[in-house]
C-alpha cells in the first residue's frame, strides 16, 4: 500500500517527503508540531487543507510549514 504520492523528482531532490501519518477519529483533532510550538487542528479546520486524489491541499499557517511530527489528539 502507497501512503503518498510524492512526485519522483521532488522525492529524489529531496524537496517533498512525508513526515508522519495519523489516524483520526470523527472528533479527533491533529497536533502539528514544529520546533517547540504545535498547532491544534479540529475537524472543520483539516478541511480547508484536504486536497483531492492526486491534488494538494492548501499550505499550513506561516510558521508551521516545517514540521516535525504529527499525531492525534482524541476528545
Amino acid at each position: 500500500m502507497k501512503l503518498n504520492e510524492i512526485p519522483p523528482a521532488a522525492r529524489k531532490a529531496g524537496t517533498e517527503w512525508l513526515v508522519g501519518a495519523a489516524v483520526l477519529g470523527p472528533k479527533d483533532e491533529l497536533l502539528i508540531h514544529s520546533g517547540a510550538r504545535y498547532l491544534r487542528m479540529k475537524p472543520r479546520d483539516l478541511e480547508a487543507h484536504l486536497g483531492e486524489r492526486a491534488r494538494r491541499g492548501r499550505r499550513l499557517p506561516r510558521g508551521y510549514q516545517r514540521v516535525d511530527r504529527v499525531e492525534s489528539a482524541g476528545r
